[in-house]
């Protein structure tokens, strides 16, 4: 049986500009960098999985690759959520600073040495 290759779809459209009209500026580089700073260098799949769980449909890590490879523009919804989840990020890392500072605070104190025991 003779190999096929597969193929790829190649007429893909144009990039369109997302900021037209009253939508917030998401860049390509933009996109990479707010996914970077929520997860990490390993952010395309982790920022898929959080939009498709957001929006309530899976949402494959190929299309946000492609978002931030200018293959394909970036919806408006996407640009309306990045605020969002960088807020919940903020308040997330304040909680964790907060109870970092508590358990850095309870190692500083003198421990209490333990009391003679005499025997009668």
């Amino acid at each position: 049986m003779p190999q096929t290759r597969k193929k790829y779809r190649t007429n893909w459209p144009q990039p369109e500009d997302t900021t037209a009209g009253c939508g917030p500026l998401v860049t390509p580089g933009f996109l990479r960098h707010v996914g970077e700073l929520l997860f990490g260098p390993q952010w395309l799949s982790p920022l898929a999985l959080h939009l498709g769980a957001v929006r309530g449909k899976a949402l494959s890590p190929a299309t946000v690759h492609r978002w931030a490879t200018e293959t394909r523009s970036i919806p408006v919804w996407v640009a309306e959520l990045l605020p969002e989840m960088l807020l919940m990020a903020q308040a997330d890392l304040a909680v964790r600073a907060h109870r970092a500072g508590e358990i850095a605070q309870r190692m500083r104190l003198p421990q209490a040495l333990p009391q003679a025991i005499e025997y009668a």
